[in-house]
Parts: C-alpha cells; sequence; structure tokens
C-alpha cells in the first residue's frame, strides 16, 4: 500500500498476536507498533474487540522514546521534539451499552490518568464510539477541560460532520475525535471519498510533528557511560571490587625502576601497563547498573504544591478513599468525591499558573536570607535543569560531524605546541651525563591511597574513560600496579601520551549568549582521572 502520511493510527485491527507482523508487511515503508487483543492461546467465539496499531514512518524511528503495549484500547507512545515530549494516545473505547458503562467509565479515568501525568504537549486520537451528543460525551469534555486539551474535530468541522456509516441501520454519527494541546493540531479534513470500512478516514494535520531535519544535533565524545555509583549497592561495589582483583592478580605488574633508564623498549611497556590498567576498571564496572541496582522513581515536582495544593489533594483523596469503601455503591459519597476532586484540579491548575510567581517569591526569601545554597537550587528549577541546547551550526559550519571538525581545528591550534626531537634529545642526553641529577625519590603506596582519596567523586569521565570512584571502590589491589607503574614513568621520564590526553569541550561564557559564534564560548579541559593521581 501507498500512503502519504507521516503517522497512522488503526483501530480494529482483527489479528491475533502471531498475524501482527502482517501489518509491516502491507505497509513496508513503515514501522510497526500493534497490540492485540486476541490471544493467540485462546480460541475467540462471538466477535471480541479488534486491537489498534501504530504506523510511523522509517525515517522517524529514532524520535520515538518509549511505547507502551500493554493495553490494546490505549496504545501509547512518547516522541522526542524540541519543545519537549510529545505523547500520542490511539483510543478504542468500547461501544455504549448499560453493561460497558463501568468499563467504559474505568477508560476514561485511565486515560486521564494518563494524560495528568505528562508534562508536555498531548494527541489524543481514535474511535471513542461516543458522539457530541451522547449522554456520557460529558465525561470526556470534562477531561479536557481538566488538563487544558480541545476537542479540535469538534472546533474545527461543521456540526453536520459525521465519522461512521452504520448499513444495518442505516444511521449516521461523530464518534471518532481528535483530542489534542491548544494548537498543536492546525487543521482536521474528511475525504468522505474514501470509505474503507464503516468508519469514515480522519486526516490531521500536526503543528511541527517531525522536525525536518530529523533530531536535534549534538557535540559527541565517545567514552563509556558514566556510572551513578550512588545509586549502587554494596553488593555491587563488591562484586567491581572483585573483578578487578581476579584481573589484576592474573598479571605481573613488575615494571623497571633503574634510575635514568633510556631503553625505548620499556617505554612500549609502560603504555601498555596503563591502558590496561585503565581497560580492567572500565570493563569491571560494565553492566553494574543493570545488575540489580535500585532505580530512583523520577519524582515531579510542582512548585507551590505544599503550600496552595497539598490539603485540597489530601481532601480529595479521603473522599476516594471512602467512597471505594462502601463498594463504590453510596451516591452521595460519589458526588462529595466529584466536588473534591473539582476542587483539587482547580487548586493544581492554579498553581501551574502561577509557578513562576512562586519561583520568584522563593528566590526573594531565599536571597534575603543569605541561603545561597537554596537560591542556586531555584535558580536552575526555573529552566528545569535543562542544559543549553546544542545549535545546528557555529560560524557558519553546520553539520554534527563539520562542526566536531571546526572545534578541533580551533583548539589544535590554540594548544598543541610544536614537537621538536632535538629538545627531546638534549634532555636525554642531560639525564644520563648531566652531574647535577637529584637522586630518585620513589613514590610509596601510601602515596597513591592519600591521592586517591582526595579525588572529588561524580566529576566528568576523562579521555581514559574512568571516574574517581573507579579508584576509590577498586581496594587494595589496584594500589601497588599503579605505584610501580608511576615510579617506572619517573625513572624513565616518560609519561604516556594517552595519561596526558585531555577532552576539551566548548561551553558558553554566559547563558543568553548566541550559541551560534565560537566567540562567545570557553574551553573546558577534561583531564584523564589517572593524571590527578600523579
Amino acid at each position: 500500500m501507498q500512503c502519504n502520511f507521516d503517522i497512522i493510527l488503526l483501530q480494529e485491527t482483527w489479528l491475533y498476536s502471531f498475524e501482527e507482523p502482517m501489518i509491516s508487511e502491507m505497509f513496508k515503508n513503515y514501522h510497526s507498533i500493534s497490540s492485540s487483543a486476541m490471544k493467540s492461546y485462546k480460541h475467540c467465539r462471538g466477535r471480541p474487540y479488534g486491537g489498534t496499531a501504530i504506523l510511523i514512518k522509517e525515517d522517524y524511528k529514532s524520535i520515538i522514546l518509549s511505547v507502551d503495549i500493554s493495553d490494546p484500547r490505549l496504545l501509547t507512545i512518547k516522541f522526542s521534539k524540541s519543545y519537549g515530549e510529545l505523547l500520542l494516545i490511539n483510543v478504542y473505547l468500547p461501544c455504549y451499552s448499560l453493561q460497558n458503562e463501568e468499563v467504559i467509565h474505568k477508560y476514561l479515568v485511565k486515560l486521564e490518568r494518563i494524560v495528568s501525568q505528562h508534562d508536555g504537549p498531548v494527541l489524543v486520537i481514535g474511535d471513542f464510539n461516543m458522539s457530541p451528543t451522547h449522554r456520557t460525551f460529558y465525561e470526556i469534555q470534562k477531561i479536557c477541560d481538566d488538563n487544558e486539551l480541545v476537542i479540535e474535530d469538534m472546533r474545527k468541522l461543521p456540526p453536520d460532520t459525521f465519522t461512521f456509516c452504520s448499513a444495518n441501520y442505516q444511521s449516521k454519527s461523530w464518534i471518532d475525535h481528535a483530542i489534542s494541546t491548544n494548537d498543536l493540531i492546525l487543521n482536521v479534513n474528511i475525504p468522505y471519498t474514501c470509505t474503507p470500512s464503516d468508519h469514515l478516514l480522519l486526516e490531521i494535520h500536526i503543528a511541527d510533528l517531525i522536525p525536518k531535519n530529523g533530531m536535534k544535533q549534538n557535540f559527541k565524545h565517545v567514552t563509556h557511560r558514566k556510572i551513578k555509583w550512588n545509586n549502587l549497592s554494596e553488593k555491587q561495589v563488591m562484586l567491581y571490587k572483585n573483578r578487578v582483583y581476579d584481573k589484576l592478580t592474573e598479571k605481573n605488574w613488575e615494571f623497571c625502576t633503574g634510575n635514568n633508564c633510556t631503553n625505548r623498549d620499556h617505554h612500549l611497556l609502560i603504555d601498555s601497563a596503563f591502558q590496561e590498567i585503565c581497560n580492567i576498571m572500565v570493563q569491571s564496572s560494565n553492566n553494574l547498573n543493570s545488575s540489580g541496582s535500585k532505580k530512583k522513581t523520577k519524582i515531579h515536582v510542582i512548585v507551590g504544591w505544599n503550600d496552595n495544593v497539598r490539603q485540597q489533594y489530601h481532601d480529595y483523596r479521603i473522599a476516594f478513599q471512602q467512597w471505594t469503601s462502601t463498594g463504590k455503591c453510596d451516591a452521595n459519597l460519589y458526588v462529595n468525591l466529584c466536588v473534591k476532586r473539582k476542587i483539587f484540579k482547580a487548586a493544581l491548575k492554579n498553581c501551574k499558573k502561577e509557578k513562576n510567581r512562586y519561583l520568584s517569591d522563593n528566590l526573594a526569601l531565599s536571597f534575603n536570607g543569605k541561603v545561597f545554597k537554596k537560591f542556586w537550587c531555584y535558580v536552575k528549577s526555573c529552566d528545569n535543569g535543562q542544559r543549553q541546547s546544542v545549535p545546528n551550526s557555529v560560524d557558519n559550519v553546520s553539520g554534527e560531524k563539520s562542526v566536531s571538525e571546526y572545534w578541533a581545528d580551533i583548539y589544535s591550534k590554540l594548544f598543541s605546541t610544536p614537537q621538536s626531537d632535538t629538545h627531546a634529545e638534549a634532555v636525554r642526553d642531560y639525564i644520563l651525563n648531566g652531574e647535577n641529577n637529584l637522586n630518585f625519590v620513589p613514590i610509596l603506596p601510601k602515596n597513591t591511597i592519600s591521592a586517591i582519596k582526595n579525588l572529588k567523586n561524580n566529576k566528568a569521565v576523562g579521555s581514559d574513560n574512568l571516574q574517581a570512584e573507579h579508584l576509590k571502590y577498586a581496594g587494595w589491589s589496584i594500589i601497588l600496579p599503579l605505584t610501580n607503574l608511576m615510579n617506572s614513568m619517573l625513572c624513565h621520564s616518560y609519561i604516556p601520551q594517552n595519561l596526558m590526553k585531555v577532552v576539551i569541550v566548548p561551553i558558553l561564557k554566559k547563558k543568553g549568549a548566541d550559541p551560534s559564534k565560537s566567540l562567545n564560548y570557553r574551553p573546558i579541559a577534561l583531564a584523564s582521572t589517572l593524571s590527578k593521581i600523579f
């Protein structure tokens, strides 16, 4: 099939789970995400509900952040956008009947929970099986009002619109809808000339759904992932320590310590030993974060919650618990629940609107009281802790690779010094034949231990892909190899190039400066961790 749409939403696919690959075969240029309502191991009698699917062009797979296919009636996808995360929900609600009233209410509550927990633009499209004149449609309208959403098809299409034709009852109804954050949907159209089923196509045009240049570009330095050592358990730290011990004890870490040795072959041994020590610690720390570590729950902070919303939320929770304790049968308690929920939603909505004022008040209080730690916490919370986005071009140079090469050329000219073999030979002759040579003072293990203890934790990874915690949690087994290696470097007056290599990162001099001008940046050098103890 040939389609010109970026995203296609399907309801009532009527496929078993083992038949879902058929969608990808039919739409070869699309990435298929589907959820079947018909289990492969279970024979379905009668007319089960169909299931849902979302088709996304292959070129746009890279902006998908997460997918939730656990519920075939609410298929959910999050996209990465320049203005935040876009939540897309493909909806297929049950047909209305007295028996299905409770089920429909359950799914609407679930839909509201998903939408309210998302902080960003929302797009909810699908078969709601409810027309605007239906007596339960007010629940959908209430969800939109509480979460500042708009039913765009009702706003942009004429009142006599219909999306469903019943051949049996010779009737028409408007049961497919498009709900979104305000101004996200530019236009809604129904091509009545195309009727692939009893439902008509709903064609929706979105504002900047997929940026033409793809995802935003970032400058990348290829290093290993930074490990969150504070999140690791004692068992994981011990696992890392044992891995390092096992690998270090397999090698002989004795080096030449002859005073002023000029054997060039020993330089190669020093290079090899340095790289091997780095590799051992990096490899020993692999998969630590995924081996049973406790995942910290991301807390969504709402400024002003304690002062303006907390009590209303507490009252709402009490009302909900009272209603559920009676088996959800008491009408008076349900009315009370609705009132409390309305008060809570109004307080929450007002709190979000007044966010900037609460931040300003907190800033003023923390500054007047000279509580500078709180002051900077509030400053960071103003932009949600987000870093300055990386520009697509610098000094009219565009493209990730071209910009990276441009920065490398600038800093190589600025920091690189010409190497002179003549000067190097003169230094070697002075070391070998000089009369004023100082006696070699070896580094002791206690000096290495002291240097490691003085390293600061949670710092950026350098060219050796190590953090201070790699050395601190490696235990005693790392002390002797490092001490012998550093003594051998002193004896040979030789330092490996990889040890002295630094990663230079350009950062803006001040917030608000033009990021497309190289003069507005200053370089930050990330030294290797092992160079800090030498």
